[in-house]
C-alpha cells in the first residue's frame, strides 16, 4: 500500500459484469467498496449495443466507470466473462493492486477469484443471493447486493422478538459461540475484531446486516447470549469491545480446590497409571472443561473441553459420576490430565 504521509489505503481494481449486476445498487456498492480501499480502476463489461444495458449508461458517467465493449459473437455465449477475466489477470500481473472487487452473480468467475487469492491478493465479491456458493466461497469477503438495497429502509428489530428469533437460529448461535471460543483468552474473553476475523475466514458471505444489524457488535448484543465489556486501548478516547459466552459463568461451587497432599499423591501413583480407566466425580464445570475427582482420592484432573461435546456445560452436572481415562500424569506438579473413556 502506498503511503504519502497519510493513512495507508488499499488500491483496488473494481470489475463489474454488467450482464449480472443491477445499476440501481451502484451508489451503495461504491460506498461499500470504499470500506476496503480506493477504487483506482473501475471497469464494467458488456455488449453496449444491446438495449438491456441501457440502464447503465448514465451510471458509468456519474461514477467514472470505464465501459468495456464486448460483442456477442455467438448467441447464448457470454463473451463478457472472458474479457473480464483476461483484464483481471493483466491487472493482477502489474502488481499495483492490493485487492480486487468482482461484481457479478455468475459462477464463471470462481476460478478467477481463486487464482487472484493464490497471489496473496484479497478478493471482495458482490452479487445477488442467487450467486452460486462456489463463487461466494472463493472470495475473501462476499456481500449480497440485497443487503445494500435494504440498507436505508431497514428498521431496528424489536429487542424482545429479536432475541427470541436469534436464539432460535442454531446455525448463527453455534457460529458465534465457536468464533468467540476460538478467539478467546484463558478467561473466556475475546475481542470483537478477533471474532469477526474468525467468522470471515469460515464464511465469506457472513454479514450482520443479513440479520438486520449494521454492526457485528449489535448483532452479538441482540442475541443476549454473551457478556460484553468495553476496555481502553492505546488510542486516546478509543475502546475495544470484548465479548464472552455467558455459559462460561457455570457452576463451580464458588470455592478453591484444595491442593493434593504428598500422601494422597503417593497413594494415587501407586494405584493408577497412564491409560487406566476409572469412574470419577465431577467437582466443577468451567469454561475449559470438567474438573473430575478420582474416587477415594484427593486428586482432581481436568477433562478438557476438546474431549467433550460442544454442549458439555449443559449435559453434565456437578456430582455426576462418569468414566474417564488417565491421559497424562505430571508427577512433578502433582497433576493429571484426563480423557473421556
Amino acid at each position: 500500500m502506498k503511503n504519502n504521509g497519510k493513512e495507508s489505503q488499499a488500491m483496488l481494481a473494481v470489475l463489474i459484469d454488467a450482464d449480472n449486476a443491477q445499476p440501481s445498487v451502484t451508489e451503495a456498492l461504491m460506498g461499500e467498496i470504499a470500506k476496503f480501499g480506493i477504487a483506482n480502476v473501475k471497469r464494467i463489461y458488456g455488449d453496449w449495443t444491446t438495449p438491456n444495458l441501457s440502464g447503465w449508461k448514465s451510471i458509468v458517467l456519474d461514477y467514472s466507470i470505464q465501459p468495456i465493449q464486448q460483442f456477442r459473437y455467438t448467441i447464448g455465449k457470454n463473451s463478457t466473462d472472458s474479457a473480464m477475466i483476461i483484464d483481471a489477470m493483466d491487472l493482477l500481473y502489474t502488481g499495483r493492486f492490493n485487492g480486487f472487487c468482482l461484481v457479478s452473480s455468475d459462477s464463471d468467475f470462481t476460478r478467477l477469484a481463486a487464482r487472484i487469492r493464490e497471489e496473496g491478493i484479497p478478493v471482495y465479491g458482490f452479487g445477488e443471493r442467487k450467486t452460486p456458493k462456489a463463487f461466494v466461497s472463493a472470495c475473501d469477503k462476499f456481500v449480497y447486493t440485497e443487503v445494500l438495497w435494504a440498507e436505508e429502509e431497514k428498521t431496528a428489530p424489536q429487542q424482545e422478538d429479536a432475541a427470541k428469533t436469534l436464539k432460535g437460529d442454531a446455525k448463527l448461535v453455534n457460529l458465534l459461540r465457536r468464533a468467540v471460543d476460538a478467539a478467546s483468552d484463558d478467561s473466556g474473553w475475546a475481542s470483537l475484531s478477533g471474532v469477526g476475523s474468525n467468522i470471515a475466514k469460515q464464511f465469506p458471505d457472513f454479514d450482520s446486516r443479513n440479520y438486520g444489524y449494521t454492526k457485528l457488535g449489535e448483532l452479538v448484543e441482540a442475541t443476549e447470549l454473551f457478556d460484553m465489556q468495553r476496555r481502553g486501548s492505546n488510542i486516546p478516547q478509543s475502546k475495544i469491545l470484548y465479548i464472552r459466552d455467558r455459559r462460561k459463568k457455570v457452576q463451580n461451587n464458588n470455592k478453591q480446590r484444595e491442593p493434593v497432599t504428598t500422601a494422597e499423591w503417593e497413594q494415587f501413583i501407586q494405584r493408577y497409571h497412564e491409560g487406566d480407566t476409572f469412574r470419577g466425580t465431577i467437582e466443577s464445570i468451567v469454561w475449559m472443561g470438567l474438573f473430575i475427582t478420582v474416587t477415594d482420592s484427593g486428586v482432581t484432573g481436568l477433562l478438557h473441553k476438546s474431549n467433550l461435546p460442544e454442549n458439555f456445560t449443559t449435559c453434565f452436572t456437578v456430582g455426576q459420576e462418569i468414566p474417564v481415562t488417565i491421559k497424562t500424569i505430571h508427577t512433578e506438579r502433582h497433576q493429571i490430565e484426563l480423557a473421556q473413556a
